[in-house]
C-alpha cells in the first residue's frame, strides 16, 4: 500500500527500496513449494498449494508484522493489504478463477483501510459466484488490532 506516495514523496528509488523489501518479505516468508510472483505496480501474487485458509490467514499476519516493521525503518508509509482466495484440488475451478476472486478480496482489504487481509470465498456449483468474507482483523506489532 502507499507505494505512489512513497515514490512521490521520496522519490522513486525510495519506491524501488519499498518494493524489494516486501519482495524479500514474501519470500523469506514462504515455503519452498510456494510461489511468489510481482504481477504489476504493487502488487504481488503467492501461490500457496496444500495450504489452508488459517494456514494462509497466519502467513498474512507474519507477512504484516514484518512489512510494518520494515516500513517503519523504511519509509514509515509502507503497508500491505492482503487478498485470500482458496482451491481445494477437486475443484473444477480455473486459476484467472482463483486470481479474480483474490483480487476482489485485495479491494476489500484496501477499502478496509488496508494494513489487514480479507478472505473470498467462491462458489463451488457455478465456479464465479465470489462471496466476499468481511476483512479480517490481524494484530499490529504494537500488539493493537489493525483493520
Amino acid at each position: 500500500d502507499r507505494l505512489k506516495a512513497i515514490n512521490d514523496d521520496l522519490g522513486h528509488k525510495a519506491g524501488d527500496h519499498a518494493l524489494l523489501a516486501v519482495g524479500r518479505t514474501l519470500l523469506i516468508n514462504v515455503r519452498a513449494i510456494d510461489a511468489v510472483a510481482r504481477i504489476g505496480g504493487d502488487e504481488f501474487a503467492v501461490l500457496l498449494p496444500e495450504t489452508s485458509t488459517a494456514q494462509a490467514s497466519a502467513l498474512s499476519q507474519r507477512i504484516l508484522t514484518e512489512i510494518t516493521r520494515q516500513s517503519d525503518a523504511l519509509t514509515g508509509k509502507l503497508g500491505v493489504s492482503i487478498g485470500i482466495s482458496e482451491l481445494s484440488a477437486t475443484s473444477d475451478l480455473k486459476a484467472d478463477d482463483i486470481l479474480v476472486a483474490a483480487d476482489a478480496a485485495l479491494y476489500q482489504a484496501k477499502t478496509a483501510g488496508g494494513s489487514c487481509a480479507a478472505i473470498a470465498r467462491l462458489d463451488r456449483g457455478g465456479g464465479r459466484t465470489l462471496q466476499r468474507v468481511p476483512a479480517i482483523a490481524l494484530e499490529s506489532p504494537s500488539g493493537g488490532m489493525n483493520r
